[in-house]
């Protein structure tokens, strides 16, 4: 794909997002939702498909380039976090916000760590299960 045909298609996207957005916030939601179940189906096929592939032996010497970089993994990963914030301000507009955010956080938490420690552990592994790439750059 030549870079005028990729830029073609990438505006799709950008006005079908536009026109949803102007029908209401609604419609926008729960599309997301839809995203939202997608990316899920997406993530756990691709740790389901992983786990098969794991070769122990990459889980030998987890630490042998020393605590900073655990610690850069891990201020990479506070990105995760900006969704949290996002429910938090806007608390005014959900009904009973004081039951429904707390609810929100411990159901939602278990499920995402659960699959974030999967993904994490499939790329450890470094199995070449999905080395394929989806578009040729090169061309």
């Amino acid at each position: 794909m030549s870079a005028p045909e990729l830029k073609r298609v990438l505006k799709l996207p950008a006005v079908a997002f536009f026109i949803i957005n102007l029908l209401g916030v609604k419609l926008a939601s729960q599309i997301q939702g839809i995203f939202v179940i997608i990316l899920l189906a997406a993530l756990i096929y691709y740790s389901a498909s992983g786990l098969l592939a794991i070769d122990p032996q990459n889980f030998s010497n987890l630490l042998a380039q020393g605590l900073p970089n655990l610690f850069l993994g891990t201020a990479l990963l506070t990105f995760t976090y900006v969704g949290a914030n996002g429910i938090i301000e806007l608390g005014g507009e959900i009904i009973n916000p004081g039951q429904v955010i707390p609810r929100a956080f411990f159901i939602a938490f278990p499920i995402i760590l659960a699959i974030y420690v999967l993904v994490g552990r499939i790329m450890r592994s470094e199995k070449d299960i999905f080395v394929q790439p989806a578009i040729n750059w090169k061309t």
